[in-house]
């Protein structure tokens, strides 16, 4: 019986060292709400065009008006 362990052994241990698996690719992570992100961004610059026109406005107003 000892004689049957001790050939036996080496060779599970052999079979237990197998390759490592090579782990799954990661998925591309999906672009959420891209659009919504780029339509927000163009709002936001839009936004500080139209205060910048806002401000000279008021400011040419002031001048005009003197105050």
């Amino acid at each position: 019986m000892r004689k049957l362990l001790f050939t036996l052994l080496p060779f599970a241990l052999l079979t237990g060292c197998d390759e490592a698996p090579t782990p799954p690719k990661p998925e591309p992570v999906p672009k959420l709400f891209e659009t919504q992100r780029n339509e927000l961004e163009k709002a936001k610059a839009l936004e500080g065009q139209m205060q910048g026109a806002a401000d000279a406005q008021r400011k040419k107003l002031e001048e005009e008006t003197g105050k």
